[in-house]
């Protein structure tokens, strides 16, 4: 079975680049097309009014550990960032739109702007709240390894925290734990895959379209072919792209000792850009139409091989290349020279850099404040008897072997912890004790401190 299967994918992998080397145009159009309309236009768009936003309801910064605070006393403006997060799942759900009747039209051989803006304006015409949610929570499904699959810049923006992978990887069964997710939240997105074509090109109501899915993805058959389909899929898409960086990196080593390190910069930059928008446009295209076909989409069970892009689209052709190379040539050249650049702030995370000492300690700040930071991050706990430590974690058992937590212990007990990381030893200082080592070693810099209670 595992044989067949592979047959049938490379089959139709082939047939898929076959279709693509005689519509190159409509597909590059359709989706580097609207890949260069979302960077260019809504992802600086949604910035813009997020930043407004927390200008003007006075919210300082966005974190998980402040959400209560935010709601209590910057009630309206969380609503407003509320309202942009459902505006980019909304916009998000319209690129799908779009890909998917881009290629319908196009297997049909009947695409025209003018069809595709019909098709797409009937198919938003037809969303609604209720699938608005369903696809917040088919994102939030596909997010831990739609990046393989999925090219989208606006789900990108859309991250999971890293402090939740260093969480899960600090034991064993946590680790267990993390698999397990990964393999039910696969299982879960692979049964509700056709969902997304049968609502966008079959227009059913949303129940109806969950049921098929479900049905036409049950037994493990199925999930074996889905899952070869999108491995091989993000599999092609993650090395060949890869190669496209790997030859530019080692080009441009070369071309570093030369008078033409600029221009050749800014020339692989093009060939890397151009390079990887055609490998995600050719994954893209296999994987949408792996999906209408099992979607059974009536007439695309089968697309039709014949015909080529018509004579009478070489004008736009000249014209997108053209703008598109003027395009990536522009900005390889701002990004190589730095125009587009604003210097970040420099934070040391819990007072470290490179494993120089131990987290949230007096000895590790004092390594740091040679790097001259911008800031030093710290986290804070109270102690049993109501003073406050310098310290992360919710016990003392990674860093002290101690299994207590901090508001069990007295300050005076506390002090003379002695925690180990990174092959180095320290003692955990007070709050007041690490405040005037901070005077005294970053007086031109601030700390932004993060209460644990």
């Amino acid at each position: 079975m595992l044989r067949k299967n592979f047959y049938r994918l490379f089959e139709f992998i082939f047939k898929s680049v076959k279709e693509c080397s005689k519509f190159w145009f409509e597909y590059l159009f359709l989706f580097v097309g609207t890949t260069m309309g979302i960077v260019l236009v809504i992802i600086p768009l949604l910035e813009a009014i997020s930043g407004i936003i927390m200008r003007l309801s006075g919210i300082p910064y966005l974190s998980y550990n402040n959400l209560g605070d935010l709601i209590q006393h910057h009630f309206f403006g969380v609503i407003g960032l509320f309202l942009v997060l459902m505006l980019l799942i909304f916009l998000v759900a319209v690129q799908f739109i779009i890909q998917f009747q881009g290629i319908r039209l196009i297997q049909l051989r009947t695409l025209t702007f003018k069809k595709l803006c019909s098709a797409v304006f009937a198919s938003i015409q037809r969303l609604n709240l209720q699938q608005l949610v369903f696809f917040f929570f088919y994102f939030l499904l596909i997010l831990p390894f739609g990046r393989y699959v999925f090219s989208t810049p606006l789900l990108s923006k859309i991250k999971l925290p890293v402090f939740t992978l260093e969480f899960f990887l600090k034991s064993w069964q946590n680790i267990v734990m993390l698999l397990l997710f990964y393999a039910i939240t696969f299982w879960m997105s692979s049964r509700l895959i056709l969902t997304l074509p049968l609502l966008i090109l079959k227009g059913l109501p949303l129940k109806k379209a969950i049921k098929e899915s479900v049905t036409r993805t049950k037994g493990v058959k199925n999930f074996i072919k889905i899952s070869l389909y999108f491995g091989t899929i993000g599999l092609f898409s993650v090395i060949f792209q890869g190669m496209f960086f790997l030859f530019g990196y080692l080009i441009q080593r070369f071309m570093d000792q030369t008078s033409f390190a600029l221009a050749s910069a800014t020339l692989l930059l093009d060939v890397i850009w151009i390079g990887s928008s055609i490998v995600s446009t050719l994954s893209m295209v296999i994987l949408f139409s792996f999906l209408i076909r099992e979607a059974q989409v009536d007439d695309l069970k089968s697309f039709d091989m014949t015909g080529k892009s018509p004579r009478s689209r070489r004008k736009y052709k000249v014209i997108f290349l053209s703008s598109a190379l003027i395009l990536f040539a522009l900005v390889s050249w701002t990004y190589v020279e730095g125009f587009l650049d604003t210097i970040p702030k420099t934070i040391s995370h819990r007072g470290v850099n490179d494993e120089n000492g131990v987290q949230n300690t007096i000895p590790a700040l004092e390594a740091t404040a040679k790097l001259k930071p911008d800031a030093v991050e710290i986290d804070i706990q109270e102690t049993k008897d109501h003073q406050f430590v310098v310290f992360h974690d919710p016990t003392l058992k990674d860093l002290a072997g101690i299994n207590k937590r901090p508001q069990e212990l007295t300050l005076a007990q506390l002090k003379e912890t002695v925690v180990s990381e990174n092959g180095k030893r320290a003692l955990i200082p007070s709050l007041d004790d690490y405040l005037s080592a901070a005077e005294k070693y970053i007086k031109n810099y601030w700390l932004r401190l993060k209460l644990l209670l």
